[in-house]
């Protein structure tokens, strides 16, 4: 595991006065940790936005969110159903965007996580799909439908997301430490 990573998410997710109680659990090497974009404020394929007011309400709501994948390969939404990964550890606004630092299992998934690392490290990092739920919606020019009262439900690993290529992952710890037995 690559601690210079680790300790550059942790200090760019938790803010000072957080319980430090989190560095403990962020180092632990059963986890592949990787950064991943969420969503921005644009439309996507869907024709639905996020608007900006509303990325709080993602980030209080997402924290432990799951993230699935379908074992095996990556495909869509109902596929990966009841296929957790990993979980959403942090979440922050930068800019017109949401990030994540999510806490893949190694050892629950370890094909899987092998898989997601070889396509990130050959510069061709998987995408990922938000679910969220919300209250209501207003039609915006365009037929796009701004979502309102927003909560996280996870993410998804998908071949073909809805952001067309603007959810990827971003980094990915690059050192495997020993394995244990």
């Amino acid at each position: 595991m690559n601690q210079e990573f680790l300790t550059a998410a942790y200090l760019e997710f938790i803010e000072e006065n957080e319980d430090k109680a989190f560095a403990s659990i962020s180092l632990n090497p059963n986890f592949q940790w990787a950064k991943i974009i969420v969503t921005d404020d644009k439309p996507n394929a869907n024709k639905q936005r996020v608007p900006e007011e509303e990325f709080d309400n993602i980030i209080l709501t997402g924290i432990h969110s799951p993230i699935k994948m379908q074992p095996g390969k990556i495909s869509g939404h109902k596929e990966s159903f009841g296929h957790p990964i990993g979980t959403i550890t942090a979440l922050r606004k930068v800019d017109d965007r949401i990030e994540a630092l999510a806490a893949l299992w190694k050892q629950e998934r370890p094909e899987d996580i092998a898989m997601l690392k070889e396509l990130y490290t050959k510069g061709t990092p998987p995408n990922v799909s938000w679910e969220l739920s919300y209250a209501d919606s207003e039609v915006e020019e365009g037929d796009i439908k701004k979502l309102k009262n927003i909560t996280m439900d996870g993410l998804c690993i998908v071949g073909v997301p809805a952001y067309a290529g603007r959810t990827p992952f971003i980094a990915m710890a690059s050192k495997e430490t020993d394995d244990k037995d």
